[in-house]
Order: structure tokens, then C-alpha cells, then sequence
């Protein structure tokens, strides 16, 4: 009778070993397999918003962190200024316009545009980056603006990514150089003798450059210690803030330079990161599971409500795909295409975007 029982519990014991070793199996190798093939899938039929959604649930399987990287940067559907935010219509190429105020001469301008694959706002003008590597970009009549040549890309050709900053924009081309226009009393369109760069971000007088081989230059205004990025190693992608850096690091973590008054650079025990969004006085990131990391402060939001009161709404949100911080504005894109904002009066004029199809 003991030896039978004896038997009895041993076989309880492996069957629940083999359950458990099971239950481990499905949840590091089986499921993650399941969700890489389905993502794969969905990414060669065109639909680059689940593949991503699908990926970033399987983020340590095979090479996943390659496709989140890439489909992240070309999901940046939106962007946002001090005076206002666009988003890309993927599926036709148009750019949807939400801002203070209608500028109606300025959006009748903008709503020609077709056959757009990258937007950036600038501070107080948009620039699209046409399919065939062409560029275009409008001029808002803003006061306190001058024309400083910012929209003078008409004959810029083989462009791959654009940013826009405090009345200067930049241009990366297919090899790799980068060309800018517009002002440059910082010293932030001094970008002709790069080479080597895979993405570029503009703040408002500076600009970044990341290169191949994981390093970052920058120039311009270094009044907050901003462009000191000489030391970055490893990084997979930058943003250009009001007054400090952000760059991703290749295993996931964050690191900044710059001002830190408000904890917008406090990013170092960030983890599992795939893209980062450096604003006026925050920085906001996305995570593998769909939410997002956030540190510092959106002024005109906290005045109103708090600081708490905020950053609570923001951690609210999820199935997030891709992310961007203004001024004033701090903005998500959702896997169906939907947008989450932190601002009310934003809200109320991005409730009917659908950036998807």
C-alpha cells in the first residue's frame, strides 16, 4: 500500500513537472514562434500595424527586434510642434492637420498633398517627404515668425527622412550625407560634412545625426549640454528635444544629455524600449507590450490637472504602436490607427483620424 501510493505521488509530481515544463515551453518558445510566423505574415501583405503589434509581443524570438526597430521608425505617422500636430494617412499618402488654431489658407495647401510617406512639424511649418524622395513643406503666418528659407526643399532629391526644427530643416539622403536649410544662428544646419548617417532629429536648435556604426554626432545649441552625445555608443535611434537628447540603445535601455529640470532626461532605468520622442520639458517612449514609458512634464497639461493626474492618463494607454512629444502635446498612435493625446482641445479635433486606412 505505501509503495503504491508512494508511486502515485511521484507520478503527481512528474505530470505536474511536465505541465509546468510545458506551460514554460509555450510561453518562452511556442507562443512566441506562433505570434513571429503570424506577424511575418501579416508584414507581406501589407499590414505593417499588426505585424508590429505581433512582433513587439514576441520581442526576444529570433530577430524581432530588428522588424520592431524598423516598422517603429517607418510608423512615425505623426508629429507634433508648439502650435500644432500632424498625422500621415498611410494608406493614401494625405496628412491630416490638428492645431490651435484652423489655419485654413495653410491646410488647403497641405490637404494637395499626396503620395506622402514621412511628416515633421516644425515650428511654425510641415514638411512631407514624397515617396519618390522628393520634399515638400508649407509655411505657417505665424507673428512672431520670419521666413528664414525653412520650406526652401524644392530641389532636394533622394531624401529618405526629414525633421523639422525652429525655422531649419533637415534632409537625409540615400548615401548616407544629409542636407539642411533655414537658420542656422546655432550652428544647426552645419551638417554637410556627415556621412555614414541612418536617421536624423531636429529640436529647435539642434540637430542629431546617428550613424551606422551606432555612434551620434550633433551640432547647434549647446547651452544644456544637448550635443554632448560624442560618448553615445550602440544606439539605434535619436530624438532631438527642446533642450536635451535622447537615444535608444540597441538592447532596449535609454540615455540622455541635456537639461533635466523637470526629470525629462531621467531615462536610465528605462527597459524594453523600441522608440523614443524628446519634447519641450519630456520624453516619452514605447514599450515591447504596447505601453508607454514617460518621464518630465507637459506644461499646459499639468497646469491644468496636475502632474499626477497626467501621467496617470498616460499610463492608461495601450496597444500604442508608435509615440511623439511637442510642446504641449504629447501623442500616441494605436494599433487600429486611433490617437490617444493628452490634450482635451487636440483630442476633440484627432477623435475622427484614422491613420491605418
Amino acid at each position: 500500500m505505501l509503495k503504491s501510493c508512494n508511486r502515485k505521488k511521484s507520478l503527481i509530481v512528474l505530470f505536474s513537472v511536465l505541465i509546468l515544463l510545458l506551460l514554460i515551453a509555450t510561453k518562452m518558445f511556442i507562443l512566441p514562434a506562433y505570434r513571429y510566423n503570424c506577424a511575418v505574415k501579416a508584414l507581406n501583405v501589407g499590414s505593417k500595424e499588426q505585424a508590429l503589434s505581433l512582433f513587439m509581443k514576441s520581442y526576444r524570438y529570433k530577430d524581432s527586434m530588428q522588424y520592431i526597430r524598423q516598422l517603429s521608425r517607418s510608423m512615425q505617422v505623426v508629429d507634433s510642434s508648439q502650435f500644432f500636430t500632424v498625422g500621415l494617412n498611410s494608406s493614401d499618402g494625405t496628412v491630416l492637420f490638428a492645431g490651435d488654431e484652423d489655419y485654413a489658407e495653410e491646410q488647403a495647401e497641405i490637404k494637395k498633398w499626396r503620395d506622402i510617406k514621412a511628416v515633421a512639424a516644425g515650428e511654425g511649418h510641415i514638411v512631407g517627404l514624397k515617396s519618390d524622395g522628393t520634399v515638400l513643406a508649407v509655411d505657417f503666418n505665424l507673428e512672431e515668425l520670419q521666413d528664414c528659407g525653412q520650406s526652401d526643399v524644392g530641389g532636394w532629391r533622394d531624401i529618405v527622412e526629414v525633421s523639422a526644427g525652429y525655422q531649419f530643416t533637415v534632409g537625409l539622403k540615400s548615401d548616407g550625407t544629409v542636407v539642411a536649410v533655414g537658420k542656422n544662428d546655432y550652428g544647426q544646419c552645419d551638417v554637410s560634412g556627415w556621412q555614414d548617417i541612418v536617421s536624423v532629429s531636429c529640436g529647435p536648435n539642434h540637430t542629431l545625426g546617428l550613424k551606422a556604426n551606432g555612434r551620434v554626432v550633433a551640432t547647434g545649441q549647446n547651452g544644456e549640454g544637448q550635443c554632448d552625445v560624442k560618448l553615445w555608443r550602440n544606439i539605434v535611434a535619436v530624438s532631438a528635444g527642446w533642450t536635451h537628447s535622447v537615444g535608444l540603445k540597441s538592447g532596449g535601455r535609454v540615455t540622455a544629455a541635456g537639461s533635466n529640470y523637470t526629470k525629462e532626461s531621467a531615462v536610465t532605468f528605462w527597459r524594453n524600449i523600441v522608440s523614443v520622442s524628446a519634447g519641450a520639458s519630456e520624453t516619452i517612449a514605447l514599450k515591447t507590450d504596447g505601453t508607454i514609458a514617460y518621464t518630465g512634464v507637459v506644461k499646459s497639461e499639468a497646469e491644468a490637472f496636475g502632474v499626477d493626474s497626467l501621467y496617470q492618463k498616460l499610463m492608461e494607454w495601450k496597444d500604442v504602436v508608435a509615440v511623439s512629444a511637442g510642446a504641449r502635446y504629447v501623442v500616441a498612435v494605436k494599433a487600429d490607427g486611433t490617437i490617444e493625446t493628452n490634450e482635451s482641445r487636440l483630442e476633440s479635433k484627432t477623435d475622427s483620424w484614422q491613420l491605418f486606412g
